[in-house]
């Protein structure tokens, strides 16, 4: 028998030091009958919220993985460039 875990928007999880806060998911069938999930996130990293964008994601692992390249971007432009460059790109 299969287990349905049920988590309904708006969730937080913590990635990297940073809170990932998933705001809406929406499903799609694929032509091919693969379903795809488009979730609309934000990243708040040092107390700075990012905008809200979407990734496209295939289950819950590949919405941590994808999270964690998000966060690990935003943390390279903070050693490269510092906190300021990111809030202006990421607000």
């Amino acid at each position: 028998m299969q287990s349905v875990r049920v988590v309904i928007p708006p969730f937080s999880f913590e990635v990297g030091g940073a809170r990932v806060d998933v705001l809406e998911i929406l499903r799609t069938r694929l032509i091919d009958g693969t379903e795809r999930f488009h979730v609309a996130v934000r990243i708040v990293y040092k107390g700075i919220a990012s905008r809200i964008f979407t990734l496209d994601v295939k289950d819950a692992d590949d919405l941590v993985n994808k999270a964690t390249v998000e966060v690990n971007k935003i943390k390279w432009c903070e050693y490269v460039y510092g906190l300021e460059e990111v809030r202006r790109l990421i607000t």
